[in-house]
């Protein structure tokens, strides 16, 4: 009703407000709308001085370039609105205000009186684009006139970018980044606090080969001067994602870094769908399902509408092998989301879930529907035969012959392998898997075992150096190479330091995965027992050559000490027991090293 009213009264109030035709000079000057200031507590003060701005601005500002429409008109406006309180007007009511007044940029203040100094805090936005604003300098002046001078000052200052950062948006909207870069640059130097330009520049760096760190410090930038702009928010979650998905060693930080940075965009937009699903995307892609499901009960509600957000949960409950929740809400998007239901993406996913829940005769019919919709989708395949495998020995057959190279269909033939007991083809079909997909997780950790088990650790290791150190079968990785170095310690023998070097080797390549201090701990007991046990064999043979190695043992030691170990009376003991060593293994190359040199 309100909008209907104003929009009625459009066509009588738009003369009066200084509105110009369309032409070559409306696309020069821009217009100003002056809103309403609020005062904390004299709202008569606060209207009052937003009230001298227009003719502050007008003697400082170039009527050439802007054209300011007064405050009063806005208080007409929302008047007819229905709207008594101006001051107080939400977006969506300035933006009725500057519709009819035909604005390019708006102003809006806060006063505050303290004594005879009006304190004021100020911002200038864009019509086009509400979320580009730029915060003015605090204003204190003695008076209203003194002030409102003052405050003008401070948009002309910031005003000064306004037409490079016209270009830098045009520029950048055609595709012309590089002259997009410079025309923020030189709006930079014109207004060096210009928030506005910055917030172009960096918008231009995302969409660039500009490394992550040089968006973040722009949007860190910005973020100081506005916390509250959800570009820079935004642009700074997404750089930081990025640098989380290419992490190395201790990725965990650098992940939480990153739901960190989306949890601030969430609480400034919780009613974006677009920015819930980019989100709840991010988490799932850095594998933080639990954040993930964490973000939609947040946001859903806001869209309950939103088709991505039940699609996003599906996939996070699926991660988390919640297969009765995956497959309740798998059995309701079938039914009403017709993407969900074409997408053999999805329908992996929901077959799998289907058959966990226990339902195996309508994950077996769904998997059958699936291979007949996609029949190119070798996937599709690779889980038909895994249902029916315990029906249709043939279909492994069919499936390697249709699909020679495909890596999963290989998998299942070592699976097949495995059963019979035959180790030798099971090695063999999961090296040919490894070698037409070199990123299956689980095939290079079976095929470690299989060599592992035969008394070839060196081999295990071999393969299990190869494995992929990302996505979500990093920490199993991990685990089993800690698994097994821990194995190895328990069966060194102390008289035989080269028992070590297993335990030493797999605990490396745990911590080279996932550097954490539990994997460096372990590390160094295990290069101190090593250490311990050339120490012996040196001294008591009296020979050198041991010290010396035992000393490039303390040597690796002392590097993961360095790097954390973590607290406590463990840690304490891992210090005292490298100390005690060093003094040891110093002392018996004094004693048995002199004489060789």
């Amino acid at each position: 009703m309100r909008i209907a009213r104003l929009l009625l009264t459009l066509a009588f109030i738009a003369p009066a407000l200084g509105a110009q035709s369309p032409g070559a000079e409306s696309f020069v000057r821009q217009t100003l709308q002056v809103m309403p200031f609020y005062h904390e507590t004299d709202r008569r003060e606060g209207l009052r001085l937003a009230g001298e701005m227009r003719g502050a601005l007008l003697r400082l500002a170039d009527r050439r370039q802007l054209n300011v429409v007064d405050s009063d008109s806005a208080v007409r406006i929302l008047a007819v609105g229905g709207l008594q309180r101006p001051e107080l007007a939400r977006a969506q009511e300035v933006g009725w205000v500057t519709r009819i007044s035909r604005a390019d940029e708006v102003l809006r203040a806060y006063v505050r009186s303290r004594g005879d100094t009006l304190v004021v805090r100020a911002e200038l936005s864009l019509v086009r684009d509400p979320r580009m604003r730029e915060p003015l300098p605090t204003v204190r002046g003695v008076g209203r006139e003194a002030t409102a001078t003052a405050l003008a000052r401070a948009v002309v200052q910031a005003r000064a970018q306004m037409d490079l950062l016209r270009s830098c948006e045009n520029h950048a909207r055609e595709g012309r980044f590089d002259a997009a870069a410079r025309a923020a640059t030189q709006a930079i130097a014109r207004s060096p606090n210009a928030v506005l330009a910055r917030t172009c520049l960096m918008r231009v760096a995302a969409t660039q080969s500009v490394p992550a760190d040089s968006v973040i410090r722009l949007a860190e930038w910005i973020m100081a001067r506005d916390s509250v702009s959800i570009i820079a928010t935004t642009l700074r979650a997404q750089a930081i994602t990025a640098i989380a998905r290419a992490a190395r060693g201790d990725a965990a930080a650098a992940r939480s870094r990153a739901v960190a940075a989306w949890g601030r965009v969430l609480a400034l937009r919780p009613d974006s769908a677009d920015l819930g699903a980019e989100a709840v995307e991010s988490f799932l892609t850095l594998s933080r399902p639990r954040d993930a499901l964490a973000a939609l009960d947040s946001v859903d509600h806001l869209n309950p509408s939103e088709i991505r957000y039940p699609r996003l949960r599906f996939r996070a409950l699926h991660t988390l092998a919640r297969w009765p929740e995956a497959a309740a809400l798998g059995d309701s998007l079938e039914r009403v989301d017709v993407g969900f239901a074409g997408d053999p993406n999805y329908a992996l996913r929901y077959i799998e879930a289907l058959a966990m829940r226990g339902d195996t005769i309508r994950a077996v019919a769904k998997s059958a529907r699936s291979v007949t919709e996609h029949p190119e989708d070798g996937r599709l395949y690779v889980q038909y035969v895994e249902l029916i495998s315990g029906e249709n020995a043939a279909a492994l057959t069919r499936g390697l012959a249709r699909f020679p190279s495909l890596a999963p269909l290989r998998v299942v033939a070592a699976q097949r392998a495995r059963a019979r007991g035959d180790a030798g083809a099971e090695r063999s079909a999961l090296s040919q898997a490894l070698v037409a997909d070199a990123t299956l997780g689980p095939a290079y950790l079976r095929l470690a075992e299989l060599w592992y088990q035969e008394g070839r650790p060196d081999s295990a290791l071999v393969v299990l150096a190869q494995a992929p150190r990302s996505g979500e079968g990093t920490m199993m990785l991990r685990t089993y190479l800690v698994g097994r170095g821990l194995e190895a310690l328990r069966s060194a023998v102390d008289s035989v330091p080269d028992t070590y070097t297993h335990a030493v080797a797999f605990l490396a390549l745990a911590d080279s995965v996932d550097s954490g201090e539990d994997s460096r701990s372990l590390l160094v007991a295990a290069t101190l027992q090593q250490a311990r046990a050339h120490l012996v064999v040196g001294a008591s043979g009296r020979q050198c050559d041991p010290i010396r190695v035992a000393d490039s043992d303390l040597a690796l030691a002392s590097r993961f000490l360095e790097r954390g170990v973590g607290q406590g009376s463990a840690a304490t003991e891992l210090h005292e027991a490298h100390a005690g060593l060093r003094s040891a293994v110093d002392e018996a190359a004094r004693v048995l090293c002199s004489s060789a040199g």
